[in-house]
């Protein structure tokens, strides 16, 4: 009993050749790097020797709950908004980089993740929040066709991603998913960020 739950746990923390390369392929090429200056056009064009080595050292991370101290910064830059003035600060957006190989971890997660988690539309893949609006629009008109009122409340949150409560987070992640030990390391990819700013 004991050796197939040690089999089934190295199972569920070892990703595989074929869900590597579909993480690749959930990536955009042609966006800037981390702090780690890693192009994702450096690994898509590397070798099978090396991009079999850097799989087998995400597997190290997951197996260990561990990631590198740089994966958890961000490098951010302040890109201009087309024909606003530059003298302004709300004249730039900031775009917040995130280092290559972070980024194919949660790509393996996710793909590990999806066909169980059920996220709201907007988050899933495939989706937009074009749905919410057709709902929220079929919603006044069946509120109008009834002679009925209809009212809507929206809330808009600042850097909501900042603001996920991780206990409660952590606890539903926990009902959702049989892998405790990916739950952990899902945790350990959000906490203890930090930002730096690009210098021009």
């Amino acid at each position: 009993m004991e050796d197939s739950n040690t089999c089934r746990l190295q199972y569920l923390l070892t990703f595989g050749p074929e869900e590597f390369a579909a993480a690749l392929r959930r990536l955009k090429p042609g966006k800037s790097p981390g702090l780690d200056s890693i192009f994702l056009e450096f690994i898509l064009q590397a070798g099978s020797a090396l991009k079999s080595w850097f799989c087998e050292f995400l597997n190290s991370c997951m197996r260990q709950l561990k990631i590198p101290k740089i994966w958890r910064r961000a490098l951010v830059e302040a890109i201009p908004k087309p024909e606003k003035p530059p003298g302004y600060p709300k004249s730039y957006r900031p775009v917040s980089l995130l280092c290559v190989p972070f980024k194919i971890l949660e790509r393996l997660i996710y793909g590990r993740v999806e066909t169980i988690t059920h996220p709201e539309a907007g988050f899933r893949h495939g989706r937009s929040a074009v749905d919410q609006v057709t709902l929220l629009t079929q919603d006044i008109e069946d509120s109008f066709s009834a002679e009925k009122k209809a009212g809507a409340v929206f809330v808009d949150l600042t850097a909501a991603y900042d603001t996920v409560w991780h206990r409660g987070l952590t606890c539903n992640m926990l009902r959702l998913l049989p892998d405790k030990h990916m739950v952990h390391m899902m945790m350990e990819m959000v906490s203890n960020r930090s930002f730096t700013l690009a210098s021009k």
